[in-house]
Order: C-alpha cells, then sequence, then structure tokens
C-alpha cells in the first residue's frame, strides 16, 4: 500500500541503511575542516543569534504496534495485529523554531511512523445448526502522526551546561487501513480507522556545548490523554549530537525510544494498542 502522507526515502533493505549511514558520514569527514575553525563557532554562537531554525530527518527505527479490537456483540468480528519486527527506513520528522528570547524558543513539529503487517480477525459463522469459528487474515497498514506546538524554556545554565523544561499540546492521529471486507464494519467505518485526538505535554532537556562544533542534547516527553472515552499516555526520549559545519549548517546523529498506548472505549467496541519505536535518527538543520 502507499502511505497517503508520508514519503519513503530507500528501500528498506541492507543497502538502503549502509548508504544512508555512508552519506551521513561523508558529509561529517568532508565538514571535518570546519572544526579547526572551532572559535569561530563559539563566537558566532554568542555574537550574532539566528533567530529561526529549520531541520528534518530520517530514521532507522524498529516499530512494534500492538492492538486487539473487541466488540461488545459477540457476533461482530474481532481483530489483532501480527508485524515482523525489523528496521524501517522512512522520513520521520521535520521542525520549524524560533527564538523568542536568549532561553526560550517556539516550535512547531511533524513526525510520521508507519508500518505495515498482517490482521487477523476471528468471527463465529452459522453453519446449520451449529456456529463454526473462522479465523481470517488479510494486509494492514498503521500509521501514527503527530503535530506539536511546544514552549521551551532553559531553567538553568551552568556554563556549557543547559537545563529546561517545556509544555506543549499535540494532535495525535492513528491511521489503520485493512484490505479485508467488512472486518472492522462494527466501528461504521468498513476496513478503515482514523481518529484523531488534541493533549497537552511536558517535557525535560539538557544540552552541552562544547569549544568545538559539537553539541549534546537529550529531550525527554511525556503526555496523558484522559480525554471522554479515550484513555493514554506517551513517553519518549531523543539522545543524540549535532555537528554544525558553519555558522548556518549542522548534521546530527541520534537515538530515539517512544512507547504510546492508548485505550479508546466505543458504544460498540473497545481498542486497545501500543506503538513502541526504537533505533537511529539521522538529521539536517538550517539556522537563519
Amino acid at each position: 500500500m502507499v502511505s497517503i502522507c508520508g514519503l519513503y526515502v530507500f528501500g528498506k533493505g541492507h543497502t538502503g541503511r549502509l548508504s544512508i549511514v555512508l552519506g551521513f558520514l561523508l558529509a561529517c569527514s568532508l565538514g571535518f575542516p570546519a572544526a579547526l575553525r572551532a572559535a569561530d563557532f563559539v563566537s558566532a554562537i554568542d555574537g550574532e543569534r539566528y533567530r529561526w531554525h529549520v531541520k528534518a530527518g530520517m530514521q532507522v527505527a524498529h516499530q512494534n504496534p500492538d492492538f486487539t479490537y473487541d466488540p461488545v456483540k459477540t457476533s461482530d468480528m474481532s481483530a489483532w495485529n501480527e508485524n515482523p519486527d525489523r528496521a524501517l527506513i522512512d522520513f520521520s520528522f521535520v521542525s520549524l523554531q524560533r527564538d523568542l528570547t536568549g532561553v526560550s524558543n517556539l516550535e512547531l513539529s511533524y513526525c510520521r511512523d508507519d508500518v505495515d503487517g498482517t490482521l487477523y480477525g476471528r468471527k463465529s459463522m452459522p453453519i446449520l445448526f451449529f456456529h463454526l469459528p473462522v479465523t481470517l487474515r488479510g494486509p494492514l497498514e498503521m500509521e501514527l502522526r503527530r503535530l506539536k506546538l511546544q514552549y521551551s524554556r532553559i531553567l538553568l545554565q551552568p556554563g556549557q551546561f543547559s537545563l529546561g523544561a517545556s509544555v506543549g499540546a499535540q494532535a495525535l492521529q492513528i491511521w489503520m487501513d485493512a484490505d479485508m471486507p467488512n472486518l472492522l464494519n462494527s466501528m461504521g467505518a468498513d476496513d478503515h480507522l482514523d481518529y484523531l485526538v488534541v493533549v497537552p505535554s511536558v517535557g525535560a532537556f539538557a544540552e552541552y556545548q562544547t569549544n568545538g562544533p559539537l553539541k549534546y542534547r537529550i529531550v525527554s516527553e511525556y503526555l496523558s490523554a484522559p480525554l471522554k472515552r479515550i484513555q493514554g499516555k506517551l513517553i519518549g526520549v531523543n539522545a543524540g549530537v549535532d555537528y554544525r559545519l558553519s555558522d548556518r549548517f549542522f548534521l546530527g546523529l541520534g537515538y530515539r525510544f517512544s512507547d504510546i498506548d492508548i485505550r479508546l472505549h466505543q458504544r460498540r467496541y473497545d481498542l486497545k494498542g501500543s506503538y513502541e519505536v526504537h533505533g537511529y535518527e539521522m538529521r539536517a538543520g538550517f539556522d537563519f
């Protein structure tokens, strides 16, 4: 199936992964002479400050979604999924950040995770005077899309360290498409689920700016969604390092872990699911 909201960058084999990693290392090696101008980088950071920052990246990550669908009526079909645990290479995120002051900023970001697998459905089929349990299977595509507006502020800045916190709001969209006729008809959505919820989030971060072109950063976030019939939480951690090629351009490499758990209770069904992602991210950024 073709994703309606994303863009695959390379194939999902070992060759594609190796090409990305080698490309990243090549870019770093080409930028090595810039390390000789470390003092210029520091003076640029301390001097003229660029207010806008844009970055985009891709990930080589394992995505492990898991859900169960239980209808209230036992005559309707129940469902669950099964996905292979393999590292996928795809577009990951893009963000635009605006510095409000020297210690605070506002950021708008978009992140997408998607994976395909197999959907299983079980239903009791009446045959004469008996009910025979039947299990069906078919392809399944799942996506988790996140649009986030976040305010961050540095609270402590001892030397080259920075410690801060963030608050924000996220629009979470859960999207599933199943190629199995009338599997989820008790949802009133045939074989397609598209659910959107807006929830608040909080987070914390720590940074260390070296005397050279490297900056280390770790970010964590947490959100809870006890809204009406939806219950859930998200925990995320992202650690990485940025390598500044010039006063405007930088490359980054990091590791991401994200786990979201959601329970959706409706009049006709219960949907329980989790979406865990863990793996490497590569990004590039531009300041202006």
